[in-house]
């Protein structure tokens, strides 16, 4: 039988949810050999007077570069750094299913 790839798409915008990756892990019944991606997508940064801007190119009013980057780097250290993802991909190790995260705007 062929490996399941698996994507969770999560707005990352808000706090850091692990809900669906266990549910996905459960509820998808995956096997060794499957690959779960967490694709965590920003739409939205702070900028520096504390007002939500969008992260859309093609918007005149839209975030600059420095900012995203910041906002990114900061949206992964928090993901890496999260206690229950960090248990639950624990879970996913024992059970030999490859967990990827990765963050994009």
């Amino acid at each position: 039988m062929e490996a399941q790839r698996v994507v969770v798409i999560q707005g990352a915008s808000r706090e850091v949810s692990s809900s669906a990756i266990r549910w996905a892990l459960h509820g998808l019944s995956l096997k060794p050999g499957d690959k779960l991606t967490l694709l965590a997508v920003i739409h939205q940064v702070k900028t520096p007077m504390g007002y939500g801007s969008r992260v859309d190119s093609s918007s005149m009013f839209g975030a600059n570069e420095r900012i995203i980057g910041r906002e990114v780097a900061g949206k992964k250290n928090e993901y890496q750094n999260h206690r229950e993802l960090a248990e639950i991909s624990k879970l996913y190790e024992a059970k030999q299913v490859l967990l990827r995260s990765t963050t994009r705007i």
